[in-house]
């Protein structure tokens, strides 16, 4: 697979995240929800492009704390352009 650039990455994950993240995956976002508790500490192992780690991250705020694992590189990179 060829290298993943900014704008590309970006492309994807807008056509993935538009208009909203709840739209992609509802059941994930909700499982967050009831998971990620302000101050929380967790993990995301195969973090895929982050949306569950993201959604946690937000919702366990700056006290908290979510590691995201992914082998995949592709997808650490989409992570990577999502977090920018």
């Amino acid at each position: 697979m060829g290298e993943l650039s900014s704008t590309s990455a970006l492309s994807a994950v807008s056509a993935i995240c538009a208009p909203t993240l709840e739209s992609v995956d509802p059941t994930l976002l909700r499982a967050a929800a009831e998971l990620a508790l302000p101050g929380a500490v967790g993990g995301d192992v195969g973090a895929n492009l982050g949306l569950f780690s993201f959604a946690s991250a937000g919702l366990a705020g700056a006290s908290g704390q979510v590691f995201a694992i992914e082998p995949d590189t592709y997808l650490v990179g989409c992570c990577a352009v999502l977090r920018a």
